[in-house]
């Protein structure tokens, strides 16, 4: 019966070594493969499941710097005593608000346009000319003012601008070019990584590395098994001859035995005659007796 076979320390540390780097890439992977196919077939931003993903590449929504006045937003101290962002030019404090640094994978979330409100934060396609245009920029940036249609009085669109920017953006955004809402998820620092993988350098790592350590993994594992099977057949090959030996070796024990045996039978012959010759009565003694 075979023993169960047992994971040695090495083996444990490599499967979670390589669990750990697939549970890090994938996610970044498929993302990245989500972005690519996603910009191939449409001119829209990628999505799944009504959210998309976007790395920031500017400043524009950071958090301002202490002591700069040329900002939309500025650190102040309202009539409580409390230190508040708050537009220069609009009456509004910012609370709760979650800046957008340069480098952050943010993620947005499609909505009803017709139920933005001023300062919610929107993405947007800017630089489009037509639904066909595929060479647009997506802009994150906050709604300050609506845009009314002069026959109807409807919103069509809204005036944005960034919060670590001075003044208001230029122009306005058509409710059409609306990528969606974001709602402060974001994940810090890893739209840097998520724009060096879309490099070719950054596709070679993201699929080179982790096949690369599979296979590494699978050599490793293949020759392990390997070696422990000819350790396994050697220690049979040799309990077999450990086996033959002591076979042998009891058949010589037993062929010695009888050997001695019949030596001892053939020698007690002529003493047991001698015996009885001399316990006889010899003729001159029986002679002299008459």
């Amino acid at each position: 019966m075979k023993e169960p076979k047992t994971k040695s320390k090495g083996d444990k540390i490599a499967f979670i070594v390589g669990v750990v780097i697939c549970a890090i890439l994938l996610p970044i992977f498929i993302i990245n493969l989500v972005m690519i196919f996603s910009s191939l077939s449409t001119n829209e931003p990628p999505s799944v499941f009504g959210v998309t993903p976007l790395a920031v590449e500017t400043g524009s929504m950071q958090e301002p710097e202490e002591g700069v006045q040329d900002r939309n937003v500025r650190l102040i101290t309202n009539d409580k005593g409390e230190q508040v962002y708050k537009f220069w030019e609009y009456d509004y404090e910012l609370e709760g608000f979650e800046f957008i640094d340069a480098g952050d994978l943010i993620f947005v979330k499609e909505c009803n346009v017709d139920e933005l409100k001023l300062f919610d934060v929107i993405a947007f396609k800017e630089g489009q000319d037509n639904e066909d245009d595929d060479t647009y920029t997506v802009v994150i940036h906050m709604i300050v003012e609506y845009f009314y249609d002069d026959t109807t009085g409807e919103v069509v669109g809204y005036k944005t601008m960034g919060v670590n920017n001075q003044g208001i953006d230029s122009g306005y955004v058509l409710k059409t070019a609306v990528v969606g809402q974001y709602h402060g998820s974001r994940i810090a620092k890893m739209g840097t990584f998520v724009m060096f993988l879309q490099r070719p350098w950054g596709m070679i790592i993201c699929i080179g590395v982790p096949v690369i350590l599979f296979v590494v993994y699978i050599l490793l594992t293949n020759r392990k098994e390997h070696v422990s099977a000819v350790n396994a057949k050697t220690q049979e090959l040799e309990a077999e001859l450990e086996r033959l030996r002591m076979l042998a070796g009891n058949g010589n024990a037993g062929a010695q035995g009888s050997a001695n045996a019949s030596k001892t039978a053939e020698g007690e012959s002529p003493a047991d005659g001698n015996s009885k010759d001399a316990d006889a009565p010899q003729p001159e003694e029986a002679e002299d007796k008459k």
